[in-house]
């Protein structure tokens, strides 16, 4: 069994970087979803891991009271990270003077075993994610050209939509204009037409003259 700084992938890697590797992996792990508080334990266990000692002291209760579950929970939790090679726990008995009785203290050690393994089983459903969204093209051209020339189709598209749309207002517009300019001329032919038929009636003969002029006898009249 290899603790969380033994063997390293990357000689440069910190202690810092170790303990998120050991998260990360430990998320992964199927074995560790039945829970999803055990994960928040196995993140909290991490970040008690002492920098010298490279161990952790928490007890389980202040694990339980950090996470928001029962105690029995972090139990479990810990049978299942010994189990599945995860954490090596060890268990000191020490006298305390304030009590002045013994107590039993359990010593937690991360184990890098299955790490590298979950490490290569997150990138390899990464790279599986990425093949699934990848076109099948045939003439070479990257996911990102694509998306390029997707993007640029769609704004070609978007484009002549708002043109359509300009040019059937632009038509409505001159469409108004010209039933407006026809509802003025009908009005102006009618203003015209008035002052005509005025001047005609008043160009009538009138009464008076049509007598002088004996086309209408004045008996008639009476």
């Amino acid at each position: 069994m290899e603790d969380i700084i033994g063997n390293r992938s990357k000689s440069n890697q910190t202690f810092a970087g170790a303990k998120l590797d050991w998260m990360t992996a430990n998320g992964q792990d199927r074995r560790l979803k039945k829970y999803h508080s055990w994960f928040k334990i196995g993140f909290y266990l991490a970040q008690h891991v002492n920098k010298r000692t490279r161990k952790a002291y928490p007890t389980e209760q202040y694990l339980a009271d950090l996470v928001g579950c029962s105690l029995s929970t972090v139990e479990r939790a810990m049978r299942a990270f010994r189990k599945t090679g995860w954490l090596h726990v060890e268990y000191k008995r020490d006298y305390d003077h304030k009590t002045e009785t013994w107590k039993t203290r359990s010593i937690y050690t991360l184990l890098n075993d299955n790490v590298q393994t979950m490490l290569d089983e997150i990138t390899e459903l990464r790279r599986r994610r990425r093949d699934d969204f990848k076109p099948v093209t045939g003439d070479g051209q990257t996911p990102s050209k694509l998306k390029y020339i997707k993007s640029k189709a769609l704004k070609h598209e978007a484009l002549k939509i708002q043109e359509s749309t300009k040019e059937e207002s632009t038509n409505k517009i001159e469409a108004s204009k010209l039933e407006v300019l026809k509802t003025e001329n009908s009005n102006t032919k009618n203003r015209v037409a008035a002052p005509n038929s005025f001047v005609e009636i008043m160009a009538r003969p009138s009464l008076q003259d049509l007598i002088a002029q004996g086309e209408v006898k004045s008996e008639a009249l009476k």
